[in-house]
């Protein structure tokens, strides 16, 4: 008896590393999170807070948004 293959669906695509999106699917989850990447920048820099503080916001954001993002990628690729 042959066994079937499921042909996923793959919303990702891997390139040198990173994952690019290549569904609609992959693009409803990549766009928020460029919107989020672009709205965590300028609430840090517009915010009174030193300078020191807002890049530790911004590179903790980010580096817990692309571990979401990568293991989502990963997961659909």
């Amino acid at each position: 008896m042959a066994s079937k293959k499921v042909k996923r669906n793959k919303w990702f695509i891997k390139v040198r590393g990173s994952y690019l999106p290549s569904t609609s699917q992959g693009w409803l989850l990549y766009i928020p999170y460029l919107s989020f990447l672009a709205f965590s920048f300028i609430l840090a820099y517009e915010l009174v807070i030193p300078v020191v503080v807002s890049i530790y916001l911004i590179v903790v954001q980010w580096a817990f948004a692309y571990y979401f993002m990568t293991s989502v990628a990963r997961k659909h690729s």
